[in-house]
């Protein structure tokens, strides 16, 4: 018999907000995090917003990390990679909400998406830029010798699970631990992969989720490039704007956010506050094109429709749907018609639908673990997360768009959250309201 898999803490680090309480308060009242970047000078670009994590000191949490665990070393930390230190922060934070005091010895499973390597201009500078020859050639036997002598860092910025190791060292547990790495769909996925493994028996408990700062000089230039940013850089507030009429990309967000889960048997063994479950979840692939989704929504309708099977439910049992929704003109339409095709074909009457990331952005590979957030809260407390900033719906996004600058209150049992990301990833979860049953 399967094992119910429920959620018993939370941990985030968000631009509206960093810790659970303060992020429900924040979807409540429809608070927006854009602003003007900070984390460079981004004075000459052709989008000069994001919603930043504010007030966040990575250095403080890795001194956190050194009194949790004095033999990390920091010839052994990636100081500088403010991806790493954001999923630090929400996984103690998770941690320490849980009422869990020893984690020793624990077989605890840590299942995390993540993001691109973080490289800044002045790292390209120092570590790069001495070994280019004078004709523009790069010098690859001098910079193997620096790397022979320790000379250069820059190996350890492409090691996507460091995260994973730092945050088990500084718990004191052990795995079983993945990086999961597949764009906008990657926490997502982490968080179904602990849920199965839970759910399978193979494990009791796992911290899931995920981080990503993909706000410096590289990581917007790419979207840029691709033609996915939002340009409204005299309205951060308002720049992000899922499913309407005028949108023109989406804001770049960075942060973390971390749930446990747990087996339902050993959560109650132990007193723990059950936040909401885990029933569903599916994925799949386009393998269409890398910047695109397909054009019918193909990959997104199956993955919905894998977790729907996997939850034993039906699309009329769904009571709200958070959408991927990330204000990108293809995204948005594709998306719909993956939503509308899904309940037709069911007979059913699709439920209401939001997007959080008019309020949070869009954090890439953290985007699906902040939104599984959004949608425990939504459960936990009886409301629906507004899509704000819309103010005229496009009619091919023919959904029920909640369009709102707060939470409506709501009865809700069961819902959705959709993640999709670049190269085709899709991942959908589905979560129930907590209930003795």
């Amino acid at each position: 018999m399967s094992a119910r898999v429920v959620i018993t803490s939370i941990g985030v680090m968000g631009p509206t907000a960093s810790d659970f309480p303060s992020f429900v308060s924040s979807l409540q009242e429809g608070v927006a995090g854009g602003g003007e970047v900070t984390l460079f000078d981004a004075s000459a670009f052709p989008t000069r917003i994001a919603a930043e994590v504010p007030d966040f000191d990575p250095e403080a949490v890795f001194e956190d990390l050194r009194r949790r665990n004095p033999a990390v070393t920091s010839d052994i930390v990636p100081w500088q990679d403010r991806k790493t230190a954001l999923g630090l922060a929400a996984a103690f934070q998770c941690a320490e909400r849980s009422g869990i005091t020893d984690w020793s010895g624990r077989k605890v499973g840590l299942h995390l998406g993540t993001g691109l390597s973080s490289v800044t201009a002045e790292q390209l500078d120092i570590e790069v830029c001495p070994f280019l020859r004078d004709d523009g050639s790069f010098d690859t036997r001098a910079y193997g010798l620096a790397l022979e002598q320790l000379q250069s860092p820059s190996p350890w910025r492409h090691i996507t699970d460091e995260a994973n190791r730092l945050i088990l060292a500084g718990l004191h547990a052990s795995g079983p631990s993945t990086s999961n790495f597949s764009a906008c769909a990657a926490s997502a996925q982490a968080i179904g992969r602990a849920y199965l493994d839970i759910r399978n028996g193979r494990i009791g408990r796992a911290i899931a989720g995920g981080m990503d700062s993909m706000i410096h000089p590289f990581g917007m230039i790419s979207f840029m490039r691709l033609g996915a940013l939002t340009t409204r850089n005299e309205s951060p507030r308002t720049a992000s704007r899922p499913f309407d009429k005028h949108r023109d990309g989406f804001l770049l967000g960075e942060g973390a956010a971390m749930l446990l889960l747990e087996e339902l048997s050993a959560a109650r063994a132990r007193g723990a506050t059950i936040l909401g479950e885990i029933v569903g979840f599916g994925t799949s692939i386009d393998a269409y094109m890398i910047t695109a989704p397909h054009p019918d929504g193909k990959g997104a309708r199956l993955a919905m429709k894998r977790a729907l099977d996997d939850a034993r439910v039906k699309a009329s049992q769904i009571d709200y749907i958070n959408a991927h929704g990330t204000g990108t003109p293809l995204n948005d339409s594709t998306e719909s018609a993956a939503l509308k095709g899904l309940w037709e074909e069911a007979g059913a009457l699709m439920p209401p639908v939001s997007s959080t990331k008019g309020m949070t952005g869009h954090l890439i590979a953290a985007a699906g673990a902040i939104e599984a957030v959004a949608c425990t809260a939504a459960l936990d407390r009886g409301f629906i997360p507004p899509s704000i900033n819309v103010e005229t719906l496009d009619p091919e996004c023919d959904v029920p768009v909640v369009i709102a600058t707060k939470g409506t209150a709501a009865d809700l049992r069961l819902v959705m959250s959709n993640s999709f990301g670049f190269g085709g990833q899709n991942a959908s979860l589905i979560f129930k309201r907590w209930q003795e049953e």
